[in-house]
């Protein structure tokens, strides 16, 4: 008859059921430790990328506020622009309304005063008083004399009488060169 030791199966089998117990800690604390680092890796990664983002986030609001601004100042320039245009125009018209005025002005002689005076399609009209045809005659030749008018023509000249004395209202148009 033989022996058996069965107190050596089971040790072994208590060895081996050990070493598998420890292999399956040693590989649940190797799967949780990558598993954590990779986590972790990822957590750091995610951070960094949200704080990128909101860097980049910040650099857009102050891009669209100075695109904002740009915006605005274009608005503003055209307007400029305009206001220029119309002063300008405004100058330009003025220049030549004073010449107007002041060829007029040089062409009226004594004893003749003006009661009104208009504008209307390149056409000026005089409408005044004097105290004798003469007078009124040498308007007409002033005015052909200057550089700014043309077709000076007498429309009408009427006699009144008021308070006893007596004058003349009279009626010239004239063209704008």
């Amino acid at each position: 008859m033989t022996r058996i030791n069965l107190l050596i199966n089971k040790l072994i089998e208590r060895r081996k059921k050990k070493r598998f117990i420890i292999f399956i800690i040693t590989t649940i604390i190797v799967v949780l430790t990558s598993t954590l680092s990779i986590y972790f890796v990822k957590l750091w990664q995610y951070k960094g990328i949200k704080q990128d983002l909101d860097l980049v986030e910040e650099q857009l609001l102050d891009i669209e506020e100075v695109i904002s601004k740009t915006e605005s100042l274009k608005k503003e320039k055209e307007l400029m622009k305009k206001r220029i245009d119309i002063i300008k125009n405004l100058l330009k018209d003025q220049m030549i309304w004073a010449q107007i005025l002041g060829e007029i002005n040089k062409s009226i002689p004594s004893g003749v005063w003006l009661q009104n005076f208009t504008f209307e399609e390149s056409r000026l009209s005089l409408k005044g008083s004097s105290f004798g045809n003469y007078p009124i005659a040498n308007l007409m030749i002033n005015l052909s004399k200057s550089y700014l008018f043309t077709e000076v023509s007498l429309i009408s000249i009427d006699k009144v009488t008021k308070s006893e004395k007596k004058y003349h209202n009279f009626h010239i148009i004239f063209k704008l060169t």
